[in-house]
């Protein structure tokens, strides 16, 4: 039984450690660059304006988004509304 005990506990480490690496490289993804330009293309192509902002954080453990420049234009390119920063609170 204790190598049967060792093996699962091996595995079960190996799968947890597993999960925290892809949980941390989901994390980075989300507050890149490149996220930020396929979200914003996203948005853009389903509303008649467009919203745009220049950088942007993800805190999951805090349940916040924080944008900067972040600008909302109607159709005609004319600004509606803008903020240096913005921040949500998701609770």
């Amino acid at each position: 039984m204790g190598k049967w005990l060792k093996r699962l506990t091996i595995t079960t480490g190996a799968i947890l450690l597993f999960l925290v690496a892809i949980a941390a490289c989901g994390w980075i993804y989300l507050n890149s660059e490149h996220a930020r330009g396929w979200l914003q293309r996203q948005i853009n192509s389903r509303i008649p304006g467009s919203l745009t902002w220049e950088r942007h954080k993800l805190s999951l453990f805090k349940g916040a988004i924080e944008s900067q420049n972040f600008q909302i234009q109607g159709p005609d390119q004319m600004k509606i509304a803008g903020f240096d920063r913005l921040m949500v609170n998701v609770k």
